[in-house]
């Protein structure tokens, strides 16, 4: 009977902050430690998705070549367009490729070159029209603001675009998306794109 009279005591006496403390402690080392193991095998799908990434190439294009209907009239109307868009005209080359029948003229920037290529005689007469198969829909080229492609639709309107849609938002392609959109000579369309994130 003593005996449980001392546990009596015993129970009696009993701290139980000091056993939430210890719980607690208990729960926090096992929690720390499953953290730990988390972090670490996230870190490392993540340091393999790098690795990953690393091993693939970057979708990042070179250059670009377009043919036009009449070369030497896109020539004049890219002279003034082109550095608008930041290529620097000294940089220009222009050529021949007498095996595939065509001219080009392009414009270098270290980030891209656009190439314009002279037709083939047999596709001379043709029209241009970017729903064609094989034909390029429109290039867009993106802004650092709002306010450059306003200030850019100023002087692309002197370069003698034929403008289609004017600078604005242009909610049907994403909540701040705000464009410019343009046609060169040969009926070639062309975008300033701005969209805040």
């Amino acid at each position: 009977m003593e005996s449980e009279i001392t546990n009596l005591a015993q129970v009696k006496a009993f701290d139980s902050s000091v056993f939430a403390t210890a719980a607690q402690g208990a729960l926090a080392d096992t929690a720390l430690q499953d953290a730990t193991a988390f972090a670490t095998a996230a870190q490392g799908a993540l340091a393999d998705t790098a690795l990953q990434d690393a091993d693939r190439m970057k979708p990042v294009i070179d250059h670009i070549q377009i043919t036009v209907k009449d070369l030497k009239k896109a020539e004049v109307f890219y002279d003034k367009l082109m550095p608008l868009l930041g290529f620097d005209l000294t940089k220009k080359s222009k050529g021949q490729v007498a095996a595939h029948e065509f001219e080009v003229v392009e414009y270098v920037h270290p980030l891209l070159t656009i190439g314009f290529n002279s037709p083939r005689k047999t596709f001379e007469a043709e029209d241009v029209h970017r729903r064609k198969p094989g034909s390029l829909h429109h290039l867009a080229f993106r802004a650092d603001s709002e306010n450059e492609i306003d200030e850019l639709y100023i002087e692309i309107v002197k370069t003698g675009a034929l403008i289609v849609d004017p600078p604005k938002f242009y909610p049907q392609h994403g909540k701040h998306y705000y464009a410019l959109f343009f046609k060169d000579l040969d009926g070639i369309k062309l975008e300033l794109v701005y969209e805040k994130n």
